[in-house]
């Protein structure tokens, strides 16, 4: 991480060309980067460090150095201002970013409500520390205003502490606070094996993905969570070391989820984590 901004930052709806002269406020000479949708963010900040500030990088938590943005047009459709590579829809437009959470301040605990556990901002991350030692989920939520679905969440986070022999999870929550709250998360089960699960809290489904390999403390994981009731859920979660960690797992499910607005968040169950940054997208 670099920089020294923490914020919630809003969607903008328009992008701006350029420079500006004396006479009439244009300068022909110079072309402005291209907006990334994202409002009230410090230039000075690149949370993926590709070299692009997070005002104008169309995916502000992948590395994307090219800037790619072509598939919305190669299909037909008007391009929007979310690069490929972090697109939730990458072939349709019309996707935004309702929200951009990084943690490079400690006033950006004020944006979260911490449930369990004990949460925290350090180093440009948000961590979630000694849920280890809780028997139940500690819960973080961000006190943004809801969204009502579709929208789709990414995160970056790092296993922080992982017991060796015990049933363990971490993950993002979707409609969050609500009896039809919806997670993706990675997670140790029963049996000691470690999985990628999507669950369903409204009617108790769960589908899951065995991973290649044992988690280990200090990995990390992208996650996308899209949550987009009443028919789809999807939970893609991959290992960014190139260890053979990398899973995806997608469900046509969620029939039993209504189009509630409820929050955004993370839980843990006896698994300590550090989150990077939190990028909410929503199609209005």
């Amino acid at each position: 991480m670099t920089g020294a901004s923490s914020r919630t930052l809003r969607v903008v709806v328009a992008a701006g060309l350029a420079g500006c002269n004396g006479a009439f406020g244009l300068d022909p000479t110079e072309v402005a980067l291209p907006t990334s949708g994202i409002a009230d963010c410090d230039p000075s900040h690149d949370e993926d460090g590709d070299g692009l500030d997070d005002c104008h990088d169309n995916c502000a938590g992948v590395p994307n150095a090219d800037q790619a943005n072509f598939f919305e047009a190669e299909n037909g459709e008007l391009p929007d201002l979310v690069g490929d590579i972090c697109d939730p829809d990458p072939t349709r437009g019309g996707d935004a970013v309702a929200y951009f959470f990084t943690f490079d301040k400690p006033e950006a605990m004020r944006e979260w409500q911490q449930l369990d556990g004990n949460w925290f901002v350090e180093g440009g991350q948000y961590i979630g520390e000694g849920i280890v030692e809780y028997p139940d989920f500690g819960q973080a939520f961000s006190l943004a205003p809801v969204l009502v679905p579709p929208y789709t969440m990414e995160a970056r986070f790092t296993v922080d502490k992982l017991p060796p022999s015990r049933v363990a999870e971490f993950g993002l929550v979707a409609n969050g606070a609500a009896p039809s709250e919806v997670s993706c998360s990675v997670k140790r089960g029963f049996d000691l094996v470690d999985y990628v699960q999507l669950y369903d809290n409204a009617d108790g489904d769960r589908k899951e993905a065995r991973l290649q390999n044992l988690m280990m403390d200090g990995e990390a994981f992208r996650a996308v969570f899209t949550f987009a009731p009443p028919g789809m859920l999807s939970c893609s979660i991959r290992g960014e070391d190139g260890s053979g960690a990398i899973l995806t797992l997608d469900a046509i499910d969620g029939g039993g989820v209504p189009a509630m607005a409820g929050r955004v968040g993370f839980e843990g169950h006896q698994m300590d984590a550090r989150i990077d940054y939190v990028t909410v997208y929503h199609r209005p």
